[in-house]
């Protein structure tokens, strides 16, 4: 099976996801914005070094915020299996998790508790059997992304962005990116240099490309699917259409629980398991995001995952998620893409967070689907605000 990347060829596509302010949405309705010119705060977008240089955040330079946290008052553990007296192993369950240093905050169960309900989603053995569980909990994939890739969106990243997502958030930036474009124009378009040495970063821009298209094919493959390349060796075209967005966290407030497109969009979906979202982060700082599992129970709670540098998330299109976290300087700038398999239907020609009941637009998700327990308690401590 071959893979093809198709550029979204209409450049007239609307982008109903942003709008002035969390104010201009009503109760219960959801809202149709409008794209407004955002100044990125000083305290993002620069800093001064002690030769008072202007300092990037895209760059690699690590500056500390002390305004909320101390960053050494946390750290990402591995932990493996315990043994009882008889040496038998008393669980197989190894973990990866967010450890607090610090022992101001290790006499608060409900803090404790929150933070380790954070899910690393690493590959490695230490760990994975959480991940798996989770992933398979949430239909979700992780795809290995090439640091040239990331490297060179980082790099094309805007210093402006163009609005605010919708609604509650007003705290997230975000700038869809032309319909046009695919990550490969995106970053080439950004990088002018034509010399040897540019060359041979295309060249391992490319080889980026191509191991991160037939991942994402290999991700997006049904069982069945996979099955009848293995046995019969099928030679078909699967073509994918992508559109990606930059994001950033200018301070922590949980979105509320949404999907990405009207219901009727995602209910024609299913049908064909066509669409896709994804997400993954630019820096070091990672990305954060919380999911729910579809169902009828009034108290749903949430997972908060986390997306360590160099992996991608994808999920279906109808997952129920909120984004909204911030750790670290840099607002996890990060990268937002939403997927369809061209041979089973196309990219819808907008997105539009959707924050009412499938069959009740009188009812908000954040009704039934709540955050993790405690999740409050993370706030100024472990999550900037």
């Amino acid at each position: 099976m071959v893979i093809i990347i198709n550029k979204n060829k209409n450049n007239n596509i609307r982008d109903d996801r942003i709008t002035k302010t969390r104010d201009n949405r009503s109760p219960s309705f959801d809202s149709i914005g409008s794209t407004i010119d955002v100044t990125t705060p000083s305290s993002l977008s620069q800093n001064k070094n002690k030769n008072n240089d202007v300092v990037n955040y895209y760059s690699s330079t690590t500056i500390k915020d002390d305004t909320t946290k101390r960053d050494d008052d946390f750290c990402l553990l591995s932990t493996t299996s315990s043994y009882n007296n008889n040496n038998d192993i008393e669980t197989s369950n190894n973990t990866t998790q967010f450890h607090c240093t610090n022992s101001i905050y290790n006499n608060n169960a409900i803090f404790l508790k929150a933070l380790s309900s954070i899910v690393v989603l690493n590959d490695n053995n230490i760990g994975y059997d959480k991940v798996r569980s989770v992933l398979q909990t949430y239909r979700g994939k992780l795809v290995t992304v090439g640091s040239h890739i990331l490297e060179g969106l980082r790099s094309a990243a805007p210093n402006r962005f163009a609005g605010r997502v919708a609604d509650f958030n007003d705290n997230l930036l975000y700038e869809m990116q032309d319909g046009g474009q695919d990550i490969h124009s995106i970053i080439t378009s950004n990088n002018k240099k034509k010399d040897d040495n540019n060359n041979n970063e295309l060249q391992l821009l490319n080889e980026d490309i191509d191991n991160f298209d037939e991942s994402l094919r290999m991700a997006l493959l049904l069982p069945d699917e996979k099955e009848e390349e293995e046995t019969n060796n099928v030679d078909t075209t699967t073509t994918i259409t992508y559109r990606g967005s930059f994001m950033q966290t200018e301070r922590t407030i949980f979105q509320p629980a949404h999907v990405d497109y009207d219901w009727p969009i995602l209910r024609e979906a299913r049908k064909t398991n066509h669409l896709y979202i994804a997400f993954f982060p630019l820096t070091q700082e990672g990305a954060f995001i919380q999911l729910w599992k579809e169902n009828t129970e009034d108290n749903c709670y949430g997972t908060v995952l986390y997306i360590p540098y160099g992996k991608m998330l994808v999920v279906p299109s109808d997952t129920i998620h909120g984004g909204g976290f911030k750790r670290g300087y840099g607002g996890n700038l990060r990268y937002h893409l939403y997927i369809s398999k061209e041979n089973e239907g196309g990219l819808p020609e907008h997105q539009t967070n959707k924050y009412t009941e499938e069959h009740d637009k009188r009812r908000e998700l954040c009704e039934r689907f709540l955050d993790v327990p405690g999740l409050d308690s993370l706030l100024g401590t472990f999550f900037n605000t």
